[in-house]
């Protein structure tokens, strides 16, 4: 798997994002860093600059309290006002996932010592798709599928 993957990290989403896991590391106090790795519509963002979603599909490479209060504000490019969370009932295991994701996910980095950030690959990120509804699946993925 090719890592020279060019992801959008200075758009307001990757910004928020960024800001996320730093507020997330204040309030933990990590030391070795975690890896995480990205699913969901926010590793769709870091692919293609498009807005998909603002709550972030996180799975964490260690047990870590994720704090149901932890949100950063952003503005979009387009002026609107989003608030970038995480989401603190993904599970990776009712996911329709490879059995070698994390193997396959590709480092961004965010510029956040504490945590290792990897986005799933493309094909396991689409694979993961198909296990959501159609409907799931043409609101959140539009420039990926055919909308027929």
């Amino acid at each position: 798997m090719s890592t020279n993957q060019v992801f959008h990290t200075r758009t307001a989403l990757a910004e928020g994002l960024r800001e996320l896991f730093k507020q997330l590391a204040d309030r933990l106090s990590l030391c070795p860093p975690v890896n995480v790795y990205l699913a969901g519509g926010m590793a769709v963002h870091l692919y293609t600059a498009n807005r998909v979603t603002t709550d972030v599909d996180a799975e964490f490479g260690g047990r870590i309290y994720l704090p149901n209060d932890l949100m950063v504000e952003v503005t979009l490019e387009d002026g609107s006002q989003q608030v970038v969370y995480l989401d603190t009932n993904y599970n990776s295991t009712f996911a329709l996932l490879h059995e070698d994701y994390l193997d396959d996910a590709i480092p961004v980095d965010l510029g956040v010592d504490q945590f290792r950030v990897h986005v799933l690959s493309p094909v396991d990120l689409a694979v993961s798709k198909i296990a959501d509804s159609p409907t799931t699946i043409k609101r959140t993925s539009p420039h990926w599928f055919d909308s027929a």
